[in-house]
């Protein structure tokens, strides 16, 4: 989940939290496929940004290194914790081999 400016989302893009108005009531449910249209909604209500699946550039995959390292800095602050080892350990094993099969 990536939370992206409504200038950079991209018809196709689908949200994965609901977008709501002023009063607090959903306008756009999350699900949904953006479109033009739908976009030039959002910008019609002011909405700054939406959370959407994938990345904000469309969907240009980063390379297992620049993941491995993202996953390094968010995992930083825990060093020398056995379980958190694993489970950072857990995490690179997967962003390896989603990285690997979009290669293949």
């Amino acid at each position: 989940m990536k939370r992206v400016p409504l200038q950079e989302v991209a018809p196709g893009m689908v949200l994965v939290k609901p977008v709501t108005n002023s009063a607090g009531h959903v306008v756009v449910a999350a699900g949904m496929t953006l479109n033009e249209p739908l976009i030039t909604h959002l910008e019609r209500l002011g909405k700054a940004a939406v959370y959407v699946e994938g990345a904000p550039d469309g969907g240009a995959s980063k390379s297992f290194e620049e993941l491995e390292g993202e996953l390094a800095g968010r995992f930083r602050k825990v060093k020398g914790e056995p379980q958190l080892a694993r489970i950072h350990e857990a995490i690179r094993q997967f962003l390896k081999s989603q990285t690997e099969d979009r290669h293949d």
